[in-house]
């Protein structure tokens, strides 16, 4: 695992250590630590959980791996710098693996068309309505991705 993903995920998920819903859904799933939805055990949060901060970092090492672990089935990106590979780690982080395989971004990295993924690159909003968090995280994101091309 790279640091930039890491290091991306952190700051902008923030951590709270105590179960709250979904800000996207305001509702299910329940999240806790940086973002996470499922216990080590696989269960969903609920409402009330509470986990320690060893506990939140363990989780965000094991939810990156997981993302890391299906990216690099994908050969298509194997050609990608480790920055790359960290921004789209921090993108599917945040937007599911499934969206960015179904996307044009995705379809525009496969095919090297730079200026097509600065465009698709464009997950700013949850529940239709623009949210600049998320305006600034997909920027930081692009430009990690951007970085040594």
């Amino acid at each position: 695992m790279g640091t930039v993903a890491y290091d991306l995920i952190k700051k902008f998920e923030g951590c709270s250590l105590k179960a709250y819903p979904d800000p996207a859904t305001g509702g299910t799933p329940w999240t806790i630590g940086y973002g996470s939805t499922m216990d080590k055990n696989g269960k969903p949060f609920k409402k009330g959980d509470i986990i320690t901060q060893s506990e939140a970092e363990a989780l965000l090492v094991r939810d990156i791996n997981k993302i890391q672990n299906e990216l690099q089935k994908d050969a298509k990106l194997a050609k990608l710098s480790e920055n790359a590979i960290d921004a789209i780690i921090s993108l599917c982080y945040n937007v599911g693996i499934g969206s960015f395989k179904r996307s044009k971004c995705y379809k525009a990295i496969i095919e090297n068309d730079l200026e097509t993924v600065c465009r698709q690159w464009d997950w700013f909003k949850a529940n239709g309505k623009f949210m600049k968090g998320l305006a600034r995280r997909r920027i930081a994101e692009l430009g990690e991705f951007l970085n040594n091309v």
